[in-house]
C-alpha cells in the first residue's frame, strides 16, 4: 500500500484557496479571494488574499408590477411573477424594434438624400433661406410698399421677395441682401414697381450695398454639396431664432 494512503484529503476550499479550510478564520458569508502568482522555483501558485466580506442581495423594486423583491441575478428588473416577466419581454422587444425601425429610418433618409438631383437640392435650399428671411422681417413693413404685414390671413401676407431674380443673377438666389420681406400683392406681376423695390432696398440696407450687389454679375456654379450646406445651415439658423424668442 502506498504511503499516505490512508490521511485525509484537503478539501476542495483548501485547494483553491491555498489554506486549510480550519484554518482559513473566515467567517460565515465571507469568501477567500485567490491571486495567482508563483513561488521561489518560477512555479505558479494561488495564493488566498485577506477574506472579504459577501454583500446580502438588496431588495429591488419589480419594473412592472412595483412590489419589493430579492433578486437573484444582478440586472434581474422584475419579480418572479410570470406576468410581470412576460410584460418585461414586451416592453423590451418594442424598444428594440424601435431602435432598429430609427437605425433603418436613418439610412433611408440617406439613402434617399444621396438621390436627390441638384434640381431638388436648389429649391430645398430657397425654402429654408426664404423661411428664415420671413421670419427675420416679420416685424418690419413691405419692402415695396412700406405696408404691414397681415399674418392673420390664410397663408399669411408675407413673401421672400427677391430683388434681383433668380433667373436673372442666380449668383445672389441666396443672397440674404437680395431677398426681402414682401407682401403678397407686390410680389405678383402687375403688382410694386422695380423703382419702387430698389428704393426700398436703398432705405433698408444703403446705396452701395445696392449698387455692389448690383454690379456682382459673376457666374456661379452651385455643387450639390454647397447647396446641401446652405439648405441646412438656415433650417439650423431659423431653429435657434425661434428658440430665442419662444
Amino acid at each position: 500500500m502506498r504511503e499516505g494512503i490512508g490521511m485525509d484529503m484537503p478539501s476542495a476550499d483548501a485547494r483553491v484557496s491555498g489554506e486549510p479550510a480550519q484554518a482559513s478564520g473566515r467567517k460565515d458569508g465571507e469568501r477567500a479571494v485567490c491571486v495567482a502568482g508563483k513561488d521561489g522555483r518560477g512555479s505558479p501558485v494561488l495564493t488566498a488574499t485577506k477574506p472579504t466580506k459577501c454583500k446580502p442581495p438588496k431588495a429591488k423594486k419589480c419594473r412592472q408590477c412595483r412590489a419589493s423583491f430579492w433578486p437573484a441575478r444582478p440586472l434581474q428588473a422584475v419579480c418572479f411573477n410570470v406576468e410581470c416577466a412576460a410584460a418585461e419581454g414586451k416592453v423590451r422587444a418594442a424598444r428594440l424594434a424601435k431602435r432598429e425601425a430609427k437605425v433603418t429610418n436613418a439610412a433611408d433618409r440617406a439613402a434617399r438624400e444621396a438621390q436627390k438631383g441638384l434640381r431638388q437640392l436648389l429649391a430645398e435650399a430657397q425654402t429654408a433661406v426664404n423661411a428664415y428671411v420671413r421670419w427675420r422681417d416679420r416685424d418690419t413693413t413691405c419692402i415695396c410698399c412700406g405696408k404691414p404685414f397681415e399674418a392673420q390671413k390664410p397663408g399669411g401676407s408675407m413673401d421672400a421677395g427677391h430683388y434681383l431674380a433668380r433667373s436673372v443673377a442666380p449668383q445672389h438666389r441666396f443672397n440674404l441682401s437680395n431677398i426681402f420681406g414682401q407682401r403678397k400683392n407686390c410680389n405678383r406681376p402687375g403688382g410694386a414697381t422695380r423703382g419702387a423695390f430698389r428704393a426700398g432696398v436703398i432705405a433698408r440696407i444703403g446705396r452701395e450695398a445696392v449698387e455692389a450687389l448690383e454690379a456682382d454679375t459673376a457666374v456661379h456654379k452651385w455643387t450639390k454639396e454647397e447647396v446641401r450646406a446652405i439648405r441646412d445651415d438656415y433650417r439650423a439658423r431659423l431653429r435657434e431664432a425661434r428658440k430665442e424668442t419662444a
